[in-house]
């Protein structure tokens, strides 16, 4: 970011004038204009060149564009150039298609009041980040691809799982202790017998079990009666998932029950016989068409709860499953949201550093909306397409700082063959400022997938 300057961004405008895009602009980057799909910015004008003109910004805060021989020439306030400095508000004509140059960071009304950037603010504010890490108690967490117990995080050995004695479903590791220990295992509760202990945290245990009445698998959350002690407080966060289990859609997990059993209190959801999306960009390189798709099929689930006043909050990949038939579910609707409720300024939830590197900036300092949504899902497609978190920090004080700071490496930069579209639509997803984010998920997706 430019030292104790506004940050600057190209604005793609429309009639009459109007910014329908924008692109922020990073200190030693340069962004090309053109109808090349490898452009950064390409636009389909027929009287631009496939590599028309860049744009530069220095480190020293300068902002030049740098005409590339391009057939029709590029203007600046009507004067044809070669390459000139520009100045804020200057306007730039490329073909038929004219960008705004703004040295503030795009504003827009209704910015959430919990972002680093606010309706009335043009750079971020002071945070202290170690502060931060501490309040939202972000746990430090192993690397992606060791094994630990996601219960009680002892190491388990390739062999523990291989021969049975721990298990893995769903990308999630359970030791053989925990599974012996477990009173819970081989038992039968309102007609659903528990046979393997998935893995589980501060509010519930979670188990693979079967429902005999319909011999099918289920994924059955018990409560942890310790956190939910209270009626009110229990009964916030059942509604809360309640409101969640009520949205139907082919890409959403389907909540099937919320019982209770004696003393506790159970939540039934659908089982995914496949793996999570983070198991599966772990084993692989995601083809571009098949993350595309499964984001663009789980835009549209997230895009119905906002239209029924629901967000999802914990969009991460590996909260994202692939079934049998290669259909992308997501899991977790209403559950976050209900936690957040129930738990403010009673109980502190913590969260694995792996899971807050795919939140909003907004979601650590304040109140998030919709569009925390349209952030975790640019950053699950980053994660998908170059098989890495877009921040990756070795401390939980680091990662704070970095979300509500730094700008991630591109996706394009880390992985050849990704499209200009592509590269600017996550880079606009991912912007610090909500206000500049895509308005719903399906925009952000439209972007994608046209």
């Amino acid at each position: 970011m430019f030292e104790n300057q506004p940050v600057p961004y190209l604005a793609l405008l429309s009639e009459p004038d109007e910014p329908s895009r924008v692109y922020p602009l990073t200190p030693g980057r340069s962004l090309v204009i053109g109808r090349s799909s490898d452009a950064d910015i390409c636009v389909n004008d027929a009287r631009m060149s496939r590599r028309h003109c860049e744009i530069v910004a220095g480190e020293t805060g300068a902002i030049i564009v740098r005409d590339l021989e391009s057939t029709n020439g590029t203007l600046v306030n009507d004067a044809k150039i070669r390459e000139a400095h520009l100045n804020d508000g200057d306007l730039i004509l490329v073909g038929r298609t004219k960008f705004r140059f703004q040295a503030a960071e795009h504003r827009l009304a209704g910015a959430s009041n919990g972002s680093p950037f606010s309706s009335d603010e043009t750079t971020p504010r002071e945070y202290d980040f170690g502060a931060i890490a501490d309040s939202l108690a972000i746990v430090h967490t192993p690397a992606e691809g060791e094994n630990s117990c996601a219960v009680c995080r002892r190491e388990v050995t390739r062999r523990d799982i291989k021969s049975g004695a721990a298990s893995r479903v769903h990308g999630q590791i359970c030791c053989a202790q925990c599974i012996q220990t477990d009173p819970l295992i081989n038992k039968v509760i309102s007609g659903f017998r528990l046979d393997t202990r998935l893995g589980g945290g501060l509010w519930c245990a979670v188990y693979k079990a079967e429902q005999l009445s319909m011999a099918r698998p289920v994924v059955l959350r018990v409560l942890n009666a310790k956190w939910l002690n209270d009626g009110e407080r229990a009964s916030k966060f059942l509604a809360a998932v309640k409101r969640g289990g009520q949205i139907s859609h082919p890409n959403l997990v389907r909540l099937y029950d919320i019982g209770r059993f004696e003393a506790m209190r159970y939540i039934c959801v659908e089982f995914i016989d496949g793996e999570s999306a983070k198991r599966r960009a772990l084993k692989k390189s995601m083809p571009l068409d098949e993350a595309l798709e499964a984001i663009r099929a789980v835009a549209g689930a997230v895009e119905i709860a906002h239209r029924r006043g629901l967000c999802h909050h914990d969009i991460r990949p590996a909260n994202i499953f692939f079934n049998a038939d290669n259909v992308p579910k997501l899991a977790g609707l209403g559950f976050m949201h209900g936690i957040e409720e129930t738990a403010a300024g009673k109980v502190r939830i913590p969260h694995a550093m792996e899971d807050v590197a795919f939140r909003a900036p907004e979601q650590l300092t304040g109140k998030s909306g919709p569009a925390a949504d349209v952030y975790s899902l640019g950053a699950v497609l980053h994660y998908m397409l170059a098989e890495r978190a877009p921040f990756d920090a070795a401390t939980p004080e680091l990662l704070v700082r970095m979300i509500l700071t730094e700008q991630p490496t591109p996706a394009a930069r880390l992985r050849r063959g990704i499209p200009g579209r592509v590269s600017a639509a996550l880079e606009r997803a991912m912007a610090k400022n909500p206000a500049v984010r895509y308005r719903t998920c399906l925009e952000f997706v439209s972007e994608l997938c046209d």
